[in-house]
């Protein structure tokens, strides 16, 4: 994880965008598709409205991401 912290302040990015681009890295490797569309959870229960409500709220974001013109790992080019 420190390694990838460097990474990510190294590359001005965020830990979440270099961890999200290792599993990009791998699901390419598995399925060797390059269009590849990856979910993150979120918590959704910030709502005013939803103070007094129990249960859990979450967000499901998908993220769109097409790798097939990258070249490394740090240097990916659209």
């Amino acid at each position: 994880m420190a390694a990838a912290a460097d990474l990510a302040n190294a590359t001005r990015g965020s830990l979440f965008m270099v961890i999200l681009s290792a599993i990009y890295i791998l699901a390419n490797q598995i399925t060797g598709a390059t269009d590849l569309t990856l979910d993150a959870v979120t918590s959704a229960g910030t709502n005013l409205h939803s103070i007094n409500t129990m249960g859990l709220f979450l967000n499901v974001l998908p993220f769109r991401t097409e790798i097939g013109s990258c070249t490394s790992f740090s240097r990916c080019c659209p």
